[in-house]
């Protein structure tokens, strides 16, 4: 229950959260900055009557803390609870510091305490507003502020909260969980685009070497027909100023004329194409100019989402990862020690789907899908492995022809996939897990 607290006059608990909605969803004008420290003592009062009701970081469900923490804190505040608990932070990589986050959650410690306190701080004016929300106000308010900046909020308070039921909490990590999985397909699209960015680039530059390389030759050319040019009229003046020798060079004079109209004709169109090639190198140096604009911010973007890729693989793997406990009842304990070949699909993703495959327990085993060096590679591959993966979208015909054939040789179980995302391979292997008759 809400106590009295000194300089209140009885508020009630309806009043306080009342107020605290205020004033987190109206902006604090001139005349609510002296009501401030009216409103921290309610907050305060508050979150002791609220602590009852809520679970400690180290007390929730296994499932949600590496989803929890990449959500509510960036690597800066992870890197800051680290050194207040005096963990060594000096040289270690983003997915190294949520490790050693994620290896301190499932007990109560000098880390997952600082932790603990942190989010409670952080998030201590929302707290006391989401706690009094019954399930049904509760999902109506997930389904407002998702994708928003209110969503780290919700999210932390419904896996603290005592009195949600498992398939409300299941619903909302489901839904973080798959944006996870676009993000990483909307970084792989933007990887490609990248490249295709850098091809295209790499294609006018040198269109670009070409076209000056050939403005030099024809500047060459004109100076050698100005000089012919100058030697012909020199001549040609010599002649004049010298009347008595004109009568037996007046065949060589017709032929100096006719020839000086015809390098004048030259010279005439030798300038036309050097303007239409100058005019051309200053259209390939703007394009020039704006794709490499386009390739810095391509290159930043990729950059950023390099990095979100091995977070949100880092997340997956987390959820995912087989313990390799020998138990009985393990939900994938058909998967273990089980060699998985996968066939075609992206190459550059090969150590992404390595990741996966081991992760849930299997060996792993890659083809690419070319087959111009022959079938033996893969005709052996096929032979030692319990179960083949291929995607069309990124393999050759012969390579999907040819699975299907050795599979059916060999005995050996194949799935045919439509595409070669990581979501893909996932789908994959949990209808694998649920149909466990497949590998035994």
């Amino acid at each position: 229950m809400y106590e009295e607290s000194p300089g209140l006059d009885c508020i009630t608990k309806t009043e306080i959260i009342n107020n605290l909605h205020n004033a987190l969803v109206f902006p604090v004008d001139s005349d609510e900055i002296q009501k401030m420290h009216l409103r921290d003592e309610m907050v305060n009062i508050a979150e002791k009557a609220n602590d009852l009701k809520l679970k400690h970081i180290w007390e929730i469900e296994y499932y949600l803390k590496c989803s929890l923490v990449g959500t509510c804190l960036s690597i800066g505040e992870q890197r800051k609870i680290l050194k207040k608990a005096r963990h060594t932070t000096t040289g270690l990589k983003p997915y190294q510091i949520h490790g050693a986050i994620m290896e301190r959650l499932n007990s109560k410690n000098t880390i997952s305490l600082k932790l603990d306190k942190y989010l409670r701080h952080k998030y201590r004016r929302d707290i006391p507003v989401l706690l009094e929300l019954t399930e049904e106000q509760f999902m109506n308010s997930w389904a407002r502020f998702f994708m928003t900046e209110r969503m780290e909020a919700l999210f932390y308070v419904a896996a603290i909260r005592k009195d949600l039921s498992d398939e409300f909490i299941m619903e909302i990590f489901g839904e973080i969980h798959i944006l996870g999985h676009t993000n990483i397909y909307r970084a792989v699209k933007h990887g490609q685009e990248l490249n295709m960015h850098r091809e295209a680039n790499t294609k006018l530059a040198k269109q670009l070497n070409q076209t000056k390389e050939r403005a030099r030759g024809f500047q060459k050319k004109e100076k050698s027909l100005k000089v012919s040019l100058l030697e012909s009229q020199a001549l040609l003046q010599k002649l004049e100023a010298n009347p008595s020798g004109m009568g037996d060079e007046k065949g060589r004079n017709a032929a100096l004329e006719s020839e000086k109209q015809v390098l004048s004709g030259q010279i005439k169109e030798i300038k036309a194409l050097l303007e239409k090639k100058a005019e051309q190198m200053r259209k390939l140096e703007r394009q020039k100019r704006r794709l490499e604009i386009e390739k810095f911010d391509l290159q930043g973007t990729n950059e950023y989402l390099t990095a979100e890729l091995s977070d949100l693989i880092g997340k997956i793997e987390k959820v995912e990862a087989c313990t390799k406990c020998n138990e009985p009842d393990c939900p994938k304990t058909h998967l273990c020690d089980k060699r998985i070949l996968i066939v075609g699909g992206i190459t550059k993703m090969k150590h992404f789907y390595q990741r996966l495959i081991e992760k849930n327990g299997a060996i792993f085993e890659y083809h690419d899908g070319y087959m111009q060096n022959g079938n033996g590679n893969l005709e052996k591959r096929v032979r030692r492995c319990d179960l083949i993966l291929c995607p069309v979208d990124c393999n050759s015909h012969a390579a999907c022809m040819r699975v299907k054939k050795l599979g059916r040789k060999y005995g050996k179980h194949y799935k045919i996939l439509r595409r070669s995302s990581l979501s893909a391979i996932s789908n994959a292997l949990v209808e694998i897990e649920q149909d466990r008759n497949m590998l035994q």
